[in-house]
């Protein structure tokens, strides 16, 4: 499918509704500025792609409603990459969009094996409740 640039409103949505609820922990670590900032800079040495799962996300004439999000890092000079948070908002769980957000990670890393010198040497994924997973 077609990929668009995660719109301000969206990520700032998506940042405070699950986000931060979910990774108390690392709130204040990585910031929405320093999210915006790796999205706009393409000379980052840290790429990220911020993944959005909800409605009315690209007509910016409709209130998003933001069911869950996940963020990945490529980090070019190694090729290698990291799913660091996933989540879905608590009134969507058991709709599949954990597994649809997962799955486009997996592509995100297609992309980047694609697009870069150093392609994907290798991919991690950090689990910061083992209690909560379920299956992988």
């Amino acid at each position: 499918s077609a990929e668009a640039p995660v719109r301000d409103d969206v990520l700032q949505i998506a940042f405070d509704q699950v986000y931060a609820p979910n990774f108390p922990e690392a709130f204040g670590y990585h910031t929405l500025e320093m999210f915006k900032d790796m999205l706009n800079n393409p000379d980052s040495p840290v790429a990220l792609k911020f993944i959005v799962a909800g409605q009315n996300l690209r007509n910016e004439n409709e209130q998003p409603v933001i069911k869950g999000m996940a963020a990945a890092f490529y980090y070019k000079d190694s090729g290698t990459a990291q799913l660091t948070y996933l989540a879905v908002d608590e009134a969507y769980r058991k709709e599949g969009l954990g597994n649809a957000l997962f799955r486009q990670y997996e592509q995100a890393l297609v992309d980047w094996a694609n697009t870069n010198e150093k392609g994907l040497q290798g991919h991690y994924i950090s689990c910061q409740a083992p209690e909560s997973l379920r299956h992988i």
